[in-house]
């Protein structure tokens, strides 16, 4: 799971990878989840012509909650808000790895194959 913003320059550029890192993972156990932090009245004007003009296909979702202090210990408790940020889990392992950095595609694979191996 990703939180990123079309504002935010890391993320933009990190993102093309976790649409790869989807790819890569169709048909197996890996779900890419992008959650942006933008507005929710810029959808329509911002969000999609942006995730089109990017050709992302990844599945995104809006994060409608302005409280951080409700939705960040959600997350992860070390989370300080900044963007971009990543958490990834293996429910079944209860294992839980979380990034407050720009991620790039063999970061995120190695995490993956990590995170399955344990």
């Amino acid at each position: 799971m990703n939180f990123w913003a079309t504002w935010c320059a890391p993320c933009v550029k990190e993102l093309p990878d976790f649409d790869s890192i989807s790819k890569t993972y169709t048909n197996q156990k890996v779900k890419v989840l992008l959650v942006t932090m933008d507005f929710k009245e810029d959808m329509n004007s911002k969000v999609v012509p942006f995730l089109k003009r990017k050709k992302i296909l990844s599945e995104v979702l809006l994060l409608d909650e302005l409280n951080a202090d409700y939705f960040i210990p959600k997350i992860a408790n070390e989370w300080t808000g900044a963007l971009p940020a990543t958490v990834i889990i293996n429910n079944k392992k209860n294992i839980k790895h979380f990034f407050e950095k720009k991620l790039t595609y063999e970061f995120l694979k190695n995490e993956i194959q990590q995170i399955e191996l344990k």
